[in-house]
């Protein structure tokens, strides 16, 4: 009996993320920590999906997720020699594509869907390599925009098209005050700028990701040493001297609110007639550090019930039927901030599947409808003790708190531990009410956390 379709989830990351990247001095190093952070693949979907990552993921950790989540016919695979580019590894590595291409035969499947971390040039390169490899089956990029909209996927993901694309959706909520600068020299004037209204402010690298590029400098009456510390945050940063910088004006965000930086998820697809669907996702209050780096989410039903809802929305729906008009397929968020004076900034989009993709599909496969009913909180990046080196060791100390053994319906789920040969590890809680999240969150830190 052939199987109607199967889903391949290419986790991109390095290859979407290489323009960024490609000139630092460290190039190898940071390209292998963000391959590393590719295990929440395997939360993408359901059933009957094949998950690629640039580093394999271990084999426990598939079995477990696959057994815990009762998921049926999931396959794991990885290039033997992987650089930057994924989709090139699966083009021009025989081992590998023989592997997706024998699954793909072996269960007869009808239709493919191919579906990348973010959508890149080489990505829709491997799309029409599968089309030609597989010519009786039917071969879609559900999350993907042509090649002739690919430039407005990566124009959106920066800073200042972000900036510019959600000025023009006229959405009520406006971006922070601003200015677009063509290099450091620039920027350093645009600093000159703030501290004269003594406002702080941020220098964004304009393709930074997840809070990295970016860096904050908070309002000093004595600019000359505003002025040693952009110096030296510059040598420390050298890719930002030559680079287009975002300098903004820092908001003091309102924890108590969403966490003071809320985001809205949304996916954009079409009918079989091509005509452009706008889906909301979901609403989730972001887990930043003060240095604004991305640490994971927080989701709860009562979220909507908040205050800011309507206005987060209808400004997220504008820009999302303005990104549909240009023709923008697939994944994308809108982040926000929350001042302590009450009131709401638009600061960037990540066109791509995000931090967040991964704990919202796990939790609509897991909850369903009861998915209001819950507390759920995620960690990307939580720091653990040098002793914990693999996932042998992270199982070991956690498997009395998987979901299906900490109690009924509740529960974690490990979402990364190739990050622990960086000292980190991936997580996400579900619990039903606040209470049991903090003391599921409290064990996790009690037992491995260097926090």
């Amino acid at each position: 009996m052939a199987m109607e379709s199967i889903d391949i989830f290419v986790m991109n990351m390095s290859e979407l993320l290489y323009s960024s990247y490609r000139h630092s001095p460290g190039k190898e190093t940071i390209q292998r920590i963000i391959q590393s952070d590719a295990d929440r693949v395997l939360l993408y979907g359901s059933d009957n999906k094949i998950v690629v990552t640039s580093l394999p993921i271990h084999q426990e950790l598939v079995a477990d997720l696959t057994g815990i989540l009762k998921y049926k016919n999931v396959y794991a695979f990885h290039p033997t020699g992987p650089t930057y580019s994924l989709s090139g590894d699966i083009i021009n590595g025989p081992e590998l594509s023989k592997k997706i291409l024998s699954i793909v035969h072996q269960l007869k499947v009808q239709k493919v869907n191919v579906i990348p971390y973010g959508t890149t040039y080489e990505f829709l390169q491997l799309v029409e390599w599968l089309k030609k490899k597989l010519p009786r089956i039917k071969v879609l990029a559900p999350e993907s925009c042509n090649q002739e909209q690919l430039f407005l996927r990566d124009y959106v993901d920066q800073k200042s098209g972000f900036r510019d694309y959600w000025s023009r959706s006229q959405a009520q909520i406006k971006s922070p005050e601003g200015f677009v600068c063509k290099n450091a020299d620039q920027a350093i004037k645009a600093a000159g700028y703030f501290h004269s209204i003594k406002k702080g402010f941020l220098f964004k690298h304009d393709t930074g990701v997840s809070g990295w590029g970016i860096i904050m400098f908070k309002f000093e009456k004595n600019f000359a040493e505003v002025l040693r510390k952009i110096d030296r945050n510059l040598k420390e940063n050298p890719l930002l001297k030559d680079t287009t910088i975002v300098v903004e004006e820092l908001i003091d965000i309102d924890i108590r609110q969403l966490g003071g930086s809320p985001s809205l998820e949304y996916s954009l697809s079409q009918d079989e007639k091509g005509r452009g669907i706008v889906n909301f996702e979901y609403l989730c209050g972001q887990v930043v550090t003060d240095k604004g780096n991305f640490e994971g989410i927080v989701l709860s039903g009562n979220l909507k019930n908040s205050k800011w809802f309507r206005l987060l929305k209808k400004s997220g729906d504008k820009f999302a039927a303005l990104m549909l008009k240009m023709g923008y397929r697939g994944v994308f968020d809108i982040d926000f901030v929350i001042s302590k004076k009450g009131e709401v900034f638009a600061i960037e989009s990540n066109t791509r599947r995000t931090g967040g993709t991964h704990v919202w599909e796990a939790s609509k496969y897991l909850l369903g409808k009861n998915i209001g009913k819950y507390h759920i909180y995620s960690n990307d990046v939580l720091p653990v003790k040098e002793n914990v080196k693999d996932y042998f060791q992270l199982k070991k100390s956690l498997s009395d708190l998987y979901w299906g053994n900490f109690g009924a319906k509740e529960g974690m789920l490990i979402s990364g531990s190739n990050m622990l040969q960086y000292g980190k590890f991936g997580y996400i809680v579900f619990a039903k009410s606040k209470l049991t999240l903090d003391k599921i969150n409290k064990e996790i830190t009690k037992r491995l956390s260097l926090l």
